[in-house]
């Protein structure tokens, strides 16, 4: 099979911005593989369609995992792997599955941004003093 092999650096609030990218890729005929940090992104060769990708952010707690898989499952979505803290989905945009948003309101999108900003912000102001 057929693969290639994208750099991309995104800052841990691109998170729609990947997702974009990765729906662009499919579309031309390239699906996600693999995911390396700082940015590497490895692609394989498939038929082109329209899929929608999305990522969620250190949702699911220790020992919560396999209940956390299952409910996007539940919805259609397709698990492919975790880096860096974030979970990767897609699944089919076709109209049958209207449904393609991970967060079902704006409520939950901010607890999303909230999650991100604790974890990962936080930490590195305390580090360099700046709390």
């Amino acid at each position: 099979m057929k693969n290639k092999v994208l750099f991309r650096f995104w800052t841990i609030t691109d998170y729609e911005k990947e997702e974009q990218f990765l729906a662009e890729r499919h579309k031309e005929g390239w699906e996600i593989k693999r995911y390396i940090l700082p940015g590497f992104y490895i692609f394989e060769k498939c038929t082109p369609r329209e899929m929608v990708y999305r990522l969620d952010f250190g949702q699911a707690e220790k020992g919560e995992k396999a209940e956390y898989l299952q409910m996007y499952r539940d919805y259609g979505w397709e698990y492919l792997f975790d880096v860096n803290s974030f979970s990767y989905f897609r699944k089919p945009a076709d109209s049958a599955m209207r449904d393609t948003e991970i967060f079902s309101d704006n409520k939950s999108r901010l607890e999303m941004v909230q999650r991100i900003f604790m974890k990962r912000m936080v930490p590195g102001w305390l580090n360099k003093g700046f709390i």
